[in-house]
């Protein structure tokens, strides 16, 4: 998952039919997802983190796990915008998580759980929204295109997204094609996890 992270559609469907047919794997999987993730947020391993959370999101839409667990995690993570006197590296890792996912799972959470992905996606614009972006103004002088911040142009695509029913030909869905033997399958539920805190040795990657 972490070498080619463009088949992670792939393995997700891969899981559901898979599941479909053996509950005890999908149930074990979704365990080891689950201990991999904790341990990544553990260990500040931030790409290892969105590319779990991408393929839980996978996981999701191959009827694996339910969506009120991804919903949840989305929860956890964009609560971390909340913390008293939040590093904007901090903020911006765990927005641009959750974000980074919503091209792949926007779809299926827009169909079964549209209401919480409108108050999800409020809260990502009112954060983005009070993002200082001093740092843009001060290389705008130096490059020759008009300087952007990537997590907003990122949410310019993202918004556009959902307003054409998040269509879009970059992106694989392989499970569309499988929905019968996908459904045969039971859920399995996300258990939850702990966001360790912030200490002066913490690092955060830029968003890329």
């Amino acid at each position: 998952t972490y070498e080619q992270p463009v088949k992670i559609p792939l393995y997700g469907t891969l899981v559901g039919l898979l599941n479909a047919n053996n509950f005890d794997f999908g149930k074990e999987l979704v365990m080891r997802v689950h201990t991999e993730l904790q341990s990544s947020l553990l260990n500040g391993l931030f790409t290892q983190v969105k590319l779990l959370v991408r393929f839980i999101g996978e996981l999701v839409n191959a009827n694996v796990v339910g969506p009120a667990s991804l919903v949840a995690i989305f929860d956890l993570f964009l609560g971390v915008i909340n913390e008293e006197d939040i590093t904007q590296a901090r903020g911006d890792t765990f927005v641009y998580v959750v974000m980074s996912s919503l091209p792949w799972v926007g779809k299926e959470l827009s169909e079964r759980k549209k209401d919480d992905l409108s108050r999800l996606m409020v809260l990502i614009d009112k954060y983005l929204q009070t993002r200082n972006h001093e740092y843009v103004n001060l290389i705008a002088p130096f490059i020759v295109e008009e300087a952007e911040d990537y997590l907003d142009i990122m949410w310019q695509h993202i918004q556009k997204l959902k307003e054409e029913g998040w269509q879009t030909s970059s992106v694989l869905r392989p499970y569309t094609q499988l929905e019968p033997q996908l459904n045969i399958g039971s859920q399995h539920s996300f258990l939850g996890i702990q966001i360790p805190p912030h200490t002066s040795s913490s690092s955060y990657p830029n968003p890329r």
